[in-house]
């Protein structure tokens, strides 16, 4: 089986694992722009595999430890972010879809075990964070970061 390695420790990620790493969520923190990447579900078996020392596995933005849920991470400076302490929009109109977008915590359409994202066309979690369409009703549903990428108006 095909798998993408880091030159710099043991770990390998299956393609749809190493696909999320390409659609950063730009955030201002810590006086710079980061660029932080989702970890969502896909990633608790790596992390319980090759934990990361706890002392450095904590959100810099509460301080307190990230346990195993999704998170986000900015590999530049090494900082781990709890998704709720990242200032994410509850709602966003996105110039792919003509409605308004809301985030919920995980969205599982149906039990056919094809779960899209309406806007890239690949695979996602179903257990991860994701925007859907409310109007739809839940027809379109879409990864956070495709979301970001296509934003016109976020809604706090």
């Amino acid at each position: 089986m095909f798998a993408y390695n880091c030159e710099h420790c043991p770990i390998n990620l299956h393609p749809t694992c190493a696909s999320s790493l390409r659609r950063p969520l730009k955030s201002e923190a810590h006086g710079h722009m980061h660029d932080l990447y989702y970890f969502g579900t896909n990633f608790q078996l790596l992390i319980a595999k090759y934990p990361p020392p706890a002392a450095s596995f904590l959100c810099v933005e509460c301080g307190k430890r990230i346990k195993r849920e999704p998170f986000y991470r900015c590999p530049q400076c090494r900082f781990y972010f709890h998704v709720k302490c990242v200032p994410i929009p509850g709602m966003v109109k996105s110039t792919y879809h003509d409605h308004v977008l809301t985030l919920k915590g995980s969205f599982v359409e149906d039990d056919s075990r094809d779960h899209r994202c309406e806007f890239c066309e690949e695979d996602r979690n179903p257990n991860d964070h994701a925007y859907f369409c409310e109007e739809c009703n839940g027809l379109v549903i879409a990864h956070l970061e495709c979301v970001f990428a296509r934003a016109v108006d976020a809604l706090f």
